[in-house]
């Protein structure tokens, strides 16, 4: 078989920016119509490509954490590799619009090469990233009734050198009737007067995921009724958002299911009686936030019924403040308000590098999870829990908690006391120990469960001791089988006792030298006697039983 080589007129056109586009090639001429690929129809083979594509991308290292310009970047590349195979193969990218309908241009890209790929999407929708590409606005305008999704990455400085600012860019004045996502990055070093923001699409746009992140802009006028993820960034320095705009903003956005928070000041903001009802809204994250941002979240929104709200390293909260901040200035938050007869309840505490704790609750329909991460010496921490727990005690009723979860950590046994005694109707307990916290956090515990009078817990049924397990090692729960029986001696006997060894690999450290339940004798007593059922078991460490809720939250990838 022959194959010979040519320049061919359809080939993409060469830019540099968009990686998968050369200008000719050496490609085969010869189309092998006798390849078994080359058969199918152009719809089921470009089906196949985008098959491949996909899988390729997906198998990547760290996908999830991929920014929208890598994905961008690598369908390209495969792409490219593609055309390069046959003229058939070639000729089928090239007249395929939905290869050409996601776009990402830069600095380097010119005007010939951007229009050319706007020309091979025929009239899909759209996906088109403008890094630092300012001079190609005016290219994608007349596109604009069918961009689905817009990045605008750029500084303000390279705005201003085009001879218009923000505001008069008509990519965001005219309608965009489909656009449902958009990223807004702009970043830079001006230090003039403020800048107006435009009117973004003229509020013409239904709009559904929105990415802010720009230095000395103030919150675009713009209200977005369709809006179910939001993600605001600003520079912890710099970024001062107008609280008020901003409650107007989110009062806009009944259907708001996601807020993202990242580095937003200063501490003055002020603590109003407004309150904004979001009744969508089930995910709320803050990253680096003044600890103010925080208490103006929980006290002056109205989230769905069930709802989760993570905030790490909170700034300019005194350590030794957070029995003040939980007890005076949160007890009546409509982010608690939602939670009546608390039916579970769950605390974390761990003792790693990080401090902080999460709580869990739930009534009959409600549910609301609580997790922060501080860096805090010991002492401060255990005030930190001790105002927690407080915290819980007063301001929901645990007196009809009947599942308890508790992850020990750097739990004092004061603490874990006070949640017992205010927890009468526990049917259900969970105990979850790390194996750097040692014998003693489980057996402070677990200890409470026998050795007061009158008994804590006492209609207590269930009780499963989880403890993480190097491999290899041994581990012979004696404090929980001990409390099993000294509990049923004293007329409150346990139903079921299960004991997890949570193991990092697949060691089969069963509890107990894996024994047979029905054999395990403690000083000569045989521990099925006192109880239903002794299940001990080892489990992979998938975090479940160890770890705190995760809260997962939009990464703003568009």
């Amino acid at each position: 078989m022959e194959v010979r080589t040519t320049r061919d007129s359809s080939a993409p056109v060469a830019h540099s920016g968009i990686p998968g586009t050369a200008e000719g090639g050496t490609v085969p001429i010869d189309s092998h119509s006798r390849a078994n690929p080359n058969r199918l129809p152009p719809e089921l083979l470009h089906k196949i490509f985008v098959s491949c594509i996909f899988n390729s991308i997906t198998k990547t290292s760290h996908y999830d954490d991929r920014p929208d310009g890598y994905i961008v970047w690598y369908c390209f590349r495969i792409l490219y590799n593609m055309q390069l195979v046959c003229r058939h193969w070639r000729w089928c990218i090239l007249t395929t619009p939905s290869f050409w309908s996601n776009i990402e241009v830069y600095p380097e890209t010119t005007s010939d090469s951007f229009k050319e790929i706007l020309r091979r999407s025929a009239m899909l929708p759209l996906k088109v990233s403008f890094i630092h590409a300012e001079h190609l606005i005016p290219h994608i305008e007349p596109h604009m009734h069918r961009v689905q999704r817009l990045r605008f990455v750029s500084d303000f400085d390279s705005i201003e050198e085009g001879g218009s600012n923000m505001m008069h860019l008509r990519l965001f004045s005219q309608p965009a009737p489909v656009l449902e996502g958009l990223h807004l990055t702009v970043d830079s070093d001006y230090y003039g007067p403020t800048i107006d923001t435009p009117r973004l699409f003229d509020g013409m746009v239904p709009l559904m995921r929105l990415f802010v992140d720009w230095y000395y802009l103030p919150w675009p006028q713009t209200h977005f009724p369709h809006i179910t993820h939001l993600f605001v960034k600003y520079p912890p320095m710099y970024g001062k958002l107008s609280f008020e705009e901003f409650l107007d903003f989110l009062g806009s956005s009944p259907q708001l299911e996601q807020l993202v928070i990242q580095g937003v000041g200063p501490s003055d903001l002020p603590l109003g009686s407004r309150k904004v009802s979001l009744p969508s809204l089930r995910v709320v994250d803050l990253t680096d936030c003044d600890w103010l941002v925080l208490v103006c979240i929980l006290q002056q929104i109205i989230p769905s019924r069930s709802v989760a709200l993570s905030c790490e390293s909170p700034d300019g909260v005194p350590t030794a403040a957070w029995s003040d901040l939980l007890l005076l200035k949160l007890p009546d938050a409509p982010f608690f308000s939602r939670i009546g007869s608390v039916k579970e309840l769950g605390l974390w505490a761990n003792a790693s590098l990080w401090s902080g704790f999460c709580f869990e609750c739930h009534d009959t329909l409600n549910s609301f999870t609580f997790r922060t991460e501080l860096a805090l010496s010991r002492t401060e921490e255990n005030g930190m829990l001790e105002a927690v727990v407080e915290f819980l005690d007063q301001r929901f009723d645990l007196s009809t908690v009947e599942i308890l979860r508790l992850r020990i950590g750097s739990l004092s046994q004061s603490i874990i006391r006070t949640l017992f005694e205010s927890a009468p109707a526990v049917e259900s307990l969970t105990i979850s120990v790390g194996d750097s916290e040692g014998v003693k956090s489980e057996k402070d515990a677990i200890t409470l469960l026998v050795d007061n009078q009158p008994m804590l817990l006492p209609g207590l049924k269930r009780l499963r001791v989880a403890k993480h397990i190097q491999s290899f090692k041994p581990w012979m729960p004696v404090c929980a089988l001990g409390a099993t029986i000294k509990r049923a001696k004293r007329g409150y006997p346990l139903r079921n006792i299960t004991c997890t060894a949570v193991s990092e690999s697949d060691s089969g450290m069963v509890p107990c030298d894996g024994r047979d339940p029905a054999s395990v004798m403690l000083d000569d007593e045989r521990v099925m006697d006192f109880v239903d059922e002794l299940v001990l078991e080892c489990v992979d460490d998938d975090g479940t039983l160890l770890d705190h809720p995760k809260i997962e939250h939009w990464n703003g990838r568009m």
